[in-house]
């Protein structure tokens, strides 16, 4: 109750909660977290990530360093 609010005699006291609902049995679980396929990644893009400059710089550097 605030300091600055009078006592009120018609309080209604809240409903009791409900049960929750059942447990997830361990088959659930297993099913709902079974692996999927991974997703299909296009070869190339639609739009260009860098520009001209960056694949330049791009195509040095892994002909130098992940050259095998």
């Amino acid at each position: 109750m605030h300091a600055d609010l009078d006592y009120c005699p018609e309080y209604e006291k809240p409903a009791p909660l409900g049960r929750s609902k059942g447990e997830i049995s361990m088959d659930e679980l297993l099913e709902a977290t079974q692996r999927t396929k991974p997703f299909p990644w296009d070869e190339q893009t639609d739009a260009r990530i860098g520009s001209f400059l960056a694949e330049y710089w791009d195509r040095q550097l892994n002909k130098f360093f992940l050259s095998n």
